[in-house]
This record gives structure tokens, sequence and C-alpha cells, in this order.
């Protein structure tokens, strides 16, 4: 009876332990939606974008990465070139990716779509010229990112 006892009141505080760690507070859905909604603002591009070309950003990211991450990452870019191809990226998300006319050992920008214009990219054309307002990220695997984009 004692072993019996014991596992109850066992099972009854784990339940507890489980229910504090995995238990909802109903606020946190709110804060959590109120936090989503700052980060969208804050990555939407604002005014006063810095204006760089295709090929700038290669020649900056070929130079020197950490100066070009300083200069260019998080900040809001309105980029100038001619589109080099209309790709699809995981989940079949439009990518744009930006001829920069230069050979520098690195692969031209990369533009992701912000969702907004994702459906805009069927009628894009290899060759365009085209002027996009993103927000730099960085470069991977000697290729320059930049994110939502939105075509001007």
């Amino acid at each position: 009876m004692k072993k019996v006892l014991f596992w109850m009141v066992g099972v009854f505080f784990g339940l507890i332990i489980l229910g504090a760690i995995f238990g909802g507070d109903n606020n946190k859905s709110v804060t959590n939606a109120q936090t989503a909604s700052s980060i969208s603002q804050q990555s939407a591009p604002k005014a006063n974008p810095i204006a760089v070309t295709a090929n700038e950003l290669v020649k900056a990211y070929k130079d020197n990465e950490i100066a070009a991450n300083d200069k260019f990452k998080g900040k809001d870019l309105l980029v100038s070139a001619k589109i080099d191809s209309i790709d699809a990226s995981l989940g079949d998300k439009p990518v744009l990716i930006l001829a920069s006319g230069l050979d520098f050992g690195m692969s031209n920008p990369q533009a992701d779509l912000a969702e907004s214009d994702q459906a805009k990219a069927k009628d894009l054309k290899k060759g365009q010229q085209i002027k996009l307002l993103c927000k730099g990220n960085s470069e991977v695997a000697g290729t320059p990112m930049l994110d939502e984009c939105v075509i001007q």
C-alpha cells in the first residue's frame, strides 16, 4: 500500500512539474505575437536606404567581409542590378540571382523576395534591370545575401 501511495504522490508531483514546464501562460501567446509583430516591423525596409549595385556588393565582400558586414549587414539597401537568373529556393520561394559583371571568385548576390513580392517573380525576365529595397544579410559561401527584398 505504501508503494502505491508513493507512486501516486510521485506521479502527482511529476505532472505538476510537467505542467509548469510545458503549460502555457495565456499572456505568453500575446507577448509572442507582439514580439513577432515588432520583429517584422523592424525587418521591413525603411526610408533612406544605402544605394548600392550588385558589383559594389561583390567587390566589398571580396575585399573585406568584416568591413562589408559593418557597412551592409542589417541595413536597408536599395540595390540596382540586372537579373542573372530567377530561381526557386527550398519551399519553392523565388530567389533572384543578380548579375555583378565581376569575376572575383564570389557568386553573384542572391536576393530573397519578401512574401508580399513573391508572386511578382513570374513576371521578371533574365537580363532585366531591377531595383530592390532589401535588408543586407552578410555572405554565405562567397555569395552576398539580401533578404526581404521588395521590387521597386
